[in-house]
């Protein structure tokens, strides 16, 4: 009999690519063009031009599309499964990225009994969603905003969290932390 748990790395992949895009991964200094189907793993840096898009795979829960002129960087992707079960037994899933700037809508769906986690750091705070939740995030020179599209997440800002629940947005650093309803922007 296996253990009572196995985690392990994957790679994500990526689903549709328009106009330029570019990977780098751990340990290279070039970049290479992206096409479909390409895996990414842990420690690549992905790099959207102008016009170009891409949507991945991050996991079989967590998708994510990236706009054009964004930098994305993938620091964790792990699966835990029952190492006792042969079938499709997922006890969690973490997804660890890190948007250096443009924008992003990322999906994550619960599996049902598995634990959940998408983590996205930002030059600003971090944003972490561990139940169903649709989310576009946006990260410039001065802040990062996010909107709850769906579900909700928690937001970290200079040690402090916050809840951000669909409907609303938050952007920081601001003079105004809490998450105000989008019908207000």
């Amino acid at each position: 009999a296996c253990p009572g748990s196995v985690t392990r790395s994957v790679m994500a992949t990526v689903l549709f690519v328009n106009g330029p895009a570019e990977l780098r991964t751990e340990g290279e200094s070039l970049f290479h063009e992206i096409a479909p189907g390409s895996l990414l793993r842990v420690g690549t840096l992905l790099r959207n031009r102008i016009g170009g898009t891409l949507n991945g795979n991050f996991l079989p829960n967590a998708l994510a599309g990236l706009s054009e002129e964004t930098e994305l960087q993938i620091d964790e992707l792990t699966l835990t499964k029952d190492g006792n079960e042969t079938g499709n037994d997922i006890r969690s899933s973490v997804v660890r990225l890190r948007l250096l700037r443009g924008t992003i809508h990322a999906l994550l769906v619960h599996l049902g009994e598995a634990k959940s986690g998408l983590m996205i750091k930002t030059p600003h705070g971090d944003i972490i969603a561990t139940a169903d939740c649709f989310l576009f995030l946006k990260v410039d020179d001065r802040r990062t905003r996010i909107t709850c599209v769906q579900g909700s997440n928690t937001t970290r800002f200079e040690q402090s969290d916050y809840s951000v629940e669909a409907g609303f947005f938050q952007e920081f650093p601001s003079d105004h932390l809490s998450p105000r309803a989008a019908e207000e922007d």
